[in-house]
C-alpha cells in the first residue's frame, strides 16, 4: 500500500509527498509548530499537491554546501562539539567534504561529515555532524531537499525546519535548523567535490528510442526555362544551413557545476529510424544543448523538354528524438581519490533533419 505524507514548504504552503510505508508510519504533519494529525483525523487531501518521486533528481554523492556568504560549510569542532560552519574559501579544503545518502522511498536524504565520518544531527536546533547511526529511524538525521533553479533548501525532519546560517550562542555562521521558509541565509548551493569527470562507454538504448516532434521544412523553389526546341540537361543546386541539436544528461543524478570530458556517439534519425552516427569527443557541461549550423549543398539534375519551365522545390523533415543510454562515470574528487560508477540514467536529446526530397513539376512556355 502506498501513503501519502503532506510537508510544509512555506507558511501558507504545503504538499503530499508518496512514501512506501507501513501503516503505523505513514502520518500527516499540517500547519506549523511540529502538530502531528493521523490519517484518520484528515477531512480532505484536496489542499496538497502529489510529487511523484521517482521523477525528482539526486543530489551526487559527494558534494560541498555553499552559503549566502560565499563561503563553504565546513566540519569545525566548536566548544568540544562537532559543528557547521561557513568558514571555508577552498571547495578542496578536506573539511568541506560532505556524503549524500538518499532514500528512493520517500526522497529523503541523510548526510555525512567526511571530516567527522558522523551524520548531520538536529541538536537542539543547531546541526552537530555526531550521529553514528547508520539506520534511518532518527528524524533529527533526516533531511528534505528541496530543489530551486539556482540553490537548494535543506529541511530538517526532526523539527520540519529550514536550515540556515546563523550567528548566535556564540556561534557564528553556524548550520541552524532555524527558520519556516527558505529566507536568504537558507539558501544554500551545492557545488559537487570532484576536481575532474570523465564519461564514457556511453551505451545506447535504440529499441527504446522515442522520436516526435517532426514537422516539415520547405525551401525556396528553383526554376529553369528551357525557350528551345531541344531538350535541355540542367543541374539545379540548392545550397541551405543544417541545424542539429544535442543534450547529454541524465533522469535521476545531478552533476552540477563540473564539466566531464564526454566521449559518445551521436544518435540521428534517418530514413524513420534512429542510427548512432559520429562520435563526440570533447569537453562538455552536463545537460547543456550543443548546437551546430553546416552548409549544405543539395543537386537536382533535370532534363528540361523543349518550350518548357521546370520548377523544383525542396523539403526536408525535421525531428527530435530521445534515446536513454547506460554509461560509465569516472571522477577525481578533491581528496585525489578516484571513483567510478556504473550509471544507466542517461538520456540523449537530439534534434536534426532527414528524408530530403525534392519534387519537380513542368509547365509550357
Amino acid at each position: 500500500c502506498r501513503f501519502f505524507r503532506p510537508q510544509q514548504t512555506t507558511s501558507s504552503e504545503s504538499e503530499m509527498v508518496m512514501e512506501k510505508e507501513t501503516a503505523e508510519e505513514a502520518y500527516l504533519r499540517l500547519g506549523t509548530g511540529g502538530h502531528e494529525k493521523t490519517v484518520d483525523q484528515v477531512k480532505s487531501l484536496h489542499d496538497f499537491s502529489a510529487i511523484d518521486l521517482s521523477k525528482q533528481l539526486v543530489l551526487p554523492k559527494y558534494v560541498a554546501f555553499k552559503g549566502d556568504n560565499d563561503m563553504y560549510l565546513r566540519a569545525r569542532i566548536i566548544q568540544k562539539y562537532n559543528y557547521l560552519e561557513f568558514s571555508s574559501s577552498d571547495i578542496a579544503d578536506s573539511t568541506v567534504v560532505n556524503t549524500i545518502f538518499p532514500n528512493y522511498a520517500n526522497g529523503n536524504v541523510r548526510i555525512k561529515s567526511n571530516h567527522f565520518n558522523r551524520f548531520w544531527r538536529l541538536s537542539p536546533n543547531w546541526i552537530w555532524a555526531d550521529s553514528a547511526d547508520s539506520s534511518s529511524r532518527d528524524r533529527d538525521t533526516l533531511f528534505r531537499v528541496v530543489m530551486l533553479p539556482d540553490y537548494i533548501g535543506l529541511q530538517n525532519l526532526g523539527n520540519s525546519r529550514y536550515c540556515k546560517r546563523l550567528t548566535a550562542d556564540r556561534k557564528t555562521s553556524c548550520l541552524n535548523a532555524a527558520v519556516d521558509t527558505i529566507t536568504l541565509e537558507a539558501r544554500l548551493r551545492v557545488e559537487e567535490a570532484v576536481l575532474s569527470r570523465e564519461i564514457y562507454g556511453v551505451e545506447f538504448k535504440l529499441s527504446e528510442a522515442r522520436i516526435y516532434g517532426e514537422k516539415p521544412i520547405t525551401f525556396p523553389s528553383m526554376t529553369s526555362t528551357n525557350d528551345t526546341n531541344e531538350p535541355h540537361a540542367k543541374t539545379l543546386t540548392l545550397k541551405y544551413e543544417e541545424t542539429q541539436a544535442k543534450t547529454w544528461s541524465s533522469t535521476v543524478s545531478l552533476k552540477i557545476g563540473v564539466t566531464a570530458k564526454l566521449r559518445a556517439g551521436i544518435p540521428v534519425i534517418a530514413e524513420g529510424k534512429v542510427e548512432v552516427s559520429t562520435e563526440f569527443n570533447s569537453e562538455y557541461e552536463w545537460g547543456s544543448s550543443v548546437h551546430t549550423t553546416a552548409s549544405q549543398e543539395a543537386s537536382y539534375h533535370a532534363v528540361v523538354p523543349p518550350m518548357t519551365k521546370v520548377t523544383v522545390r525542396a523539403a526536408v523533415t525535421q525531428g527530435s528524438v530521445d534515446v536513454p543510454f547506460s554509461y560509465t562515470q569516472r571522477d577525481i574528487l578533491t581528496t585525489g581519490e578516484v571513483v567510478t560508477y556504473k550509471m544507466d540514467d542517461g538520456l540523449f536529446t537530439g534534434m536534426n533533419n532527414y528524408n530530403f526530397q525534392f519534387e519537380a513539376t513542368q509547365e509550357p512556355i
